[in-house]
Protein backbone atom coordinates (compact mmCIF):
# COMPACT_ATOMS: atom_id res chain seq x y z
CA UNK A 1 0.00 0.00 0.00
CA UNK A 2 1.31 3.24 -1.19
CA UNK A 3 1.30 6.04 2.12
CA UNK A 4 1.26 9.94 0.98
CA UNK A 5 4.40 9.75 2.80
CA UNK A 6 5.84 7.41 -0.06
CA UNK A 7 3.79 9.21 -2.72
CA UNK A 8 5.63 12.33 -1.53
CA UNK A 9 9.46 10.48 -1.83
CA UNK A 10 8.49 9.25 -5.54
CA UNK A 11 7.85 12.98 -6.34
CA UNK A 12 10.95 14.34 -5.26
CA UNK A 13 12.93 11.48 -6.59
CA UNK A 14 11.26 12.16 -9.82
CA UNK A 15 12.31 15.95 -9.64
CA UNK A 16 15.76 15.10 -8.86
CA UNK A 17 16.06 12.71 -11.86
CA UNK A 18 14.24 15.06 -13.72
CA UNK A 19 16.90 18.20 -12.49
CA UNK A 20 20.06 16.39 -13.00
CA UNK A 21 18.76 14.94 -17.02
CA UNK A 22 18.08 19.00 -17.33
CA UNK A 23 21.76 19.60 -15.92
CA UNK A 24 23.45 16.91 -18.03
CA UNK A 25 22.14 18.55 -21.01
CA UNK A 26 23.32 22.21 -20.56
CA UNK A 27 24.86 23.83 -23.65
CA UNK A 28 25.58 27.27 -24.61
CA UNK A 29 26.31 27.69 -28.10
CA UNK A 30 29.82 28.08 -29.56
CA UNK A 31 31.22 26.52 -25.92
CA UNK A 32 31.49 22.82 -26.69
CA UNK A 33 34.15 21.35 -24.67
CA UNK A 34 36.83 19.59 -26.17
CA UNK A 35 39.20 17.23 -25.56
CA UNK A 36 43.44 17.38 -26.15
CA UNK A 37 45.61 15.03 -25.79
CA UNK A 38 49.17 15.57 -24.31
CA UNK A 39 51.56 17.62 -26.50
CA UNK A 40 48.26 18.52 -28.82
CA UNK A 41 48.62 22.38 -29.67
CA UNK A 42 46.13 24.33 -28.36
CA UNK A 43 44.62 27.70 -30.07
CA UNK A 44 45.32 30.85 -28.72
CA UNK A 45 43.59 33.94 -30.05
CA UNK A 46 43.74 37.46 -28.70
CA UNK A 47 41.14 40.13 -28.76
CA UNK A 48 41.12 43.80 -28.83
CA UNK A 49 42.64 46.21 -25.77
CA UNK A 50 39.63 48.49 -24.96
CA UNK A 51 40.40 50.90 -21.44
CA UNK A 52 40.16 49.86 -17.69
CA UNK A 53 38.88 52.54 -15.66
CA UNK A 54 37.73 52.75 -11.83
CA UNK A 55 34.06 52.68 -10.86
CA UNK A 56 34.77 56.27 -9.34
CA UNK A 57 35.86 57.62 -13.04
CA UNK A 58 34.10 57.79 -15.57
CA UNK A 59 35.20 56.87 -19.40
CA UNK A 60 35.99 60.28 -22.08
CA UNK A 61 35.98 57.43 -24.50
CA UNK A 62 34.73 53.69 -25.67
CA UNK A 63 37.81 53.19 -28.59
CA UNK A 64 38.93 50.16 -28.84
CA UNK A 65 42.36 49.52 -30.51
CA UNK A 66 43.67 45.94 -32.29
CA UNK A 67 45.86 43.93 -29.99
CA UNK A 68 48.72 44.09 -32.50
CA UNK A 69 48.28 47.74 -32.84
CA UNK A 70 51.86 49.83 -33.25
CA UNK A 71 51.95 52.34 -30.50
CA UNK A 72 51.84 48.93 -27.93
CA UNK A 73 54.81 46.90 -29.46
CA UNK A 74 53.41 43.26 -28.86
CA UNK A 75 54.94 40.51 -30.54
CA UNK A 76 53.47 39.57 -34.27
CA UNK A 77 52.86 36.27 -35.72
CA UNK A 78 54.30 36.37 -39.19
CA UNK A 79 50.60 36.24 -40.71
CA UNK A 80 47.89 37.80 -38.80
CA UNK A 81 44.46 36.22 -39.49
CA UNK A 82 41.43 37.25 -38.47
CA UNK A 83 38.85 34.74 -36.86
CA UNK A 84 35.12 33.91 -37.82
CA UNK A 85 32.98 36.07 -35.60
CA UNK A 86 29.33 34.98 -34.14
CA UNK A 87 26.22 37.47 -34.24
CA UNK A 88 27.92 38.16 -30.47
CA UNK A 89 31.19 38.95 -31.05
CA UNK A 90 30.13 41.66 -34.18
CA UNK A 91 27.45 43.10 -31.90
CA UNK A 92 30.72 43.50 -28.52
CA UNK A 93 33.05 44.68 -30.96
CA UNK A 94 35.41 41.65 -31.29
CA UNK A 95 38.13 41.03 -33.43
CA UNK A 96 39.70 37.99 -32.85
CA UNK A 97 42.71 36.84 -34.36
CA UNK A 98 45.90 34.59 -33.77
CA UNK A 99 48.37 34.79 -31.24
CA UNK A 100 52.62 34.59 -31.95
CA UNK A 101 52.39 32.49 -29.16
CA UNK A 102 51.62 28.68 -29.48
CA UNK A 103 50.57 26.51 -26.47
CA UNK A 104 50.93 23.03 -26.22
CA UNK A 105 49.34 20.64 -23.70
CA UNK A 106 51.35 19.25 -21.16
CA UNK A 107 54.60 19.16 -22.74
CA UNK A 108 57.49 19.85 -20.67
CA UNK A 109 59.99 22.34 -22.57
CA UNK A 110 62.34 25.68 -22.17
CA UNK A 111 61.11 29.00 -22.45
CA UNK A 112 60.82 30.17 -25.59
CA UNK A 113 60.20 34.17 -26.52
CA UNK A 114 59.00 34.16 -30.24
CA UNK A 115 59.85 38.24 -30.93
CA UNK A 116 63.21 39.99 -29.90
CA UNK A 117 62.51 42.23 -26.54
Amino acid sequence: MVTSKHRACLWVLLGQITLISQALGFYIPGLAPVSYQQNATVPLTVNVLSPFVKSSQRVQSVLTYDFYDERFHFCQPKTIVRQDENLGAMLFGDRIQNSAFTVFLILFTRLFFPAHL
